[in-house]
C-alpha cells in the first residue's frame, strides 16, 4: 500500500506531536486528511493576518465604546434580595454552594 504524501509544511511527525498535545489518536489514515485540514487553517489565519482593520476609536479619555452609552440600567444591589430568596441556601447575604474541585 502506498502512503499518501504529506503537505510540505506538515511531517507525519508534526501529525504526531500535534495529536498528543490535544491527547487525540490518530490512526495512520487520518493523518494525510488531518494535514490538509490543518493547512487550511493555517491558510486561514495567514489571510486574516494580511488584513488592515480600522484603528480602535480614541476620545480624550482613551478608547471608548462606539455602540452604546455604557449605563447601569438600575443600582446596585436592587434585586439582590430576590436572588437570595430564590436560591437553595443562603447566609449573610451570600448564596451557599457546594464545593467544586
Amino acid at each position: 500500500m502506498r502512503k499518501k504524501r504529506m503537505s510540505k509544511a506538515l511531517q507525519e511527525s508534526d501529525i504526531d506531536k500535534l495529536a498528543a498535545l490535544a491527547r487525540l489518536s490518530v490512526v495512520p489514515e487520518e493523518r494525510a486528511a488531518l494535514a490538509k485540514d490543518i493547512d487550511a487553517i493555517l491558510g486561514y489565519v495567514s489571510e486574516l493576518e494580511s488584513l488592515t482593520l480600522a484603528a480602535p476609536v480614541r476620545s480624550k479619555e482613551g478608547l471608548r465604546n462606539v455602540a452604546r452609552e455604557d449605563l447601569a440600567e438600575h443600582e446596585s444591589a436592587t434585586y439582590t434580595p430576590a436572588l437570595l430568596e430564590s436560591a437553595p441556601r443562603a447566609e449573610d447575604g451570600y448564596v451557599i454552594v457546594k464545593k467544586v474541585l
